[in-house]
């Protein structure tokens, strides 16, 4: 429900519709049974979000969109085993502009769709430039983010071909990272989906596992390679004794799965040890290096060899 309190600022009865309905969004956008008081910060966030939505129609072709890259470790040695791909947004007007702020616009007006395509050309063009420059090992392995709206598309694995034929990348270097309710989708299409990716060798890793639903039977009925706990249960880890077990529980139950665990948001030696200590496979996080662009990630991955060669 939104509410306007009137005023004499009001002079029609559509300002008041208006207003009125831009509160209702903004109850239902922090969840169900809830009911919001119009104030005049909510018009301007509603005017900034279309105008963001209205900009970021234009932004691949302008090519405001920009890649960075965060890598992906192994636990015992700290050996780079992959990336990442993020996406972030140049704005002519607002500048570098995070995800947090426009993926929930894109998600809502179906422009994710393009977008996660833009991040999976543009990463595995960038991969094959990498190898050109004798950077890449064969077996180093693109992460990119697929959200579940993608699932809904009868032509997405036609396009994915389209993007490993054009671009020379090999599948079996790319693992898509999807979230829970993408695998709560029982549809035939969904399934034919999965079951074609896995036929051309791409791995499916299930991301921010442990904040979303409770029902693990799509773990049965899915071909999951990897699960990624999520950056809260590693922040409380040297925090309290719950979030320890929970974690020690999804590790146990991935091994007995076959399936990997990396850890997200790794930010201290700490949080190293005792993912180490709980037998925890992969990790990621700002301590072994924050979202990083093209160039910077050239330095760390030239880095990463002298470091793997002289080990």
């Amino acid at each position: 429900m939104g509410i306007v309190m009137l005023s004499d600022n009001y002079r029609q009865a559509d300002d008041i519709i208006r207003d009125a309905d831009i509160a209702m969004y903004r109850a239902k956008s922090l969840g169900k049974a809830r009911y919001q008081v119009f104030d005049e910060a909510m018009r301007e966030r509603a005017i900034l979000q279309m105008t963001l939505e209205r900009d970021l129609r234009l932004a691949v072709e302008r090519n405001e969109l920009q890649l960075r890259f965060q890598p992906i470790v192994l636990a015992k040695n700290r050996e780079l085993i992959g990336f990442e791909a993020l996406v972030r947004w140049l704005h002519p007007k607002h500048g570098l502009i995070q995800p947090g702020e426009f993926i929930s616009i894109a998600e809502e007006s179906d422009l994710i769709i393009d977008i996660d395509l833009w991040v999976l050309e543009a990463a595995c063009k960038q991969f094959q430039i990498w190898k050109t420059k004798h950077l890449i090992s064969p077996g180093l392995q693109l992460s990119i983010n697929f959200s579940s709206r993608q699932f809904n598309q009868v032509n997405l694995l036609n396009r994915i071909d389209e993007i490993l034929a054009k671009t020379g990348m090999s599948p079996r270097q790319l693992q898509f990272e999807i979230t829970e309710s993408t695998l709560l989708n029982q549809s035939e299409q969904v399934r034919n989906i999965i079951n074609g990716l896995k036929e051309r060798g791409i791995q499916l890793h299930i991301d921010d596992f442990g904040t979303g639903y409770s029902s693990l039977q799509y773990l049965q009925n899915f071909p999951v390679d990897a699960l990624k706990i999520d950056r809260s249960f590693v922040d409380n880890l040297l925090k309290n004794h719950e979030s320890i077990e929970l974690v020690r529980t999804i590790i146990l139950m991935a091994r007995n799965l076959g399936m990997k665990v990396v850890a997200e948001g790794v930010e201290n030696e700490a949080q190293l040890e005792r993912l180490r200590n709980l037998q925890c496979g992969y990790l990621q996080g700002y301590l072994f290096a924050k979202p990083m662009t093209v160039e910077d990630t050239e330095t760390f991955m030239e880095q990463a060899l002298m470091w793997q060669i002289g080990a």
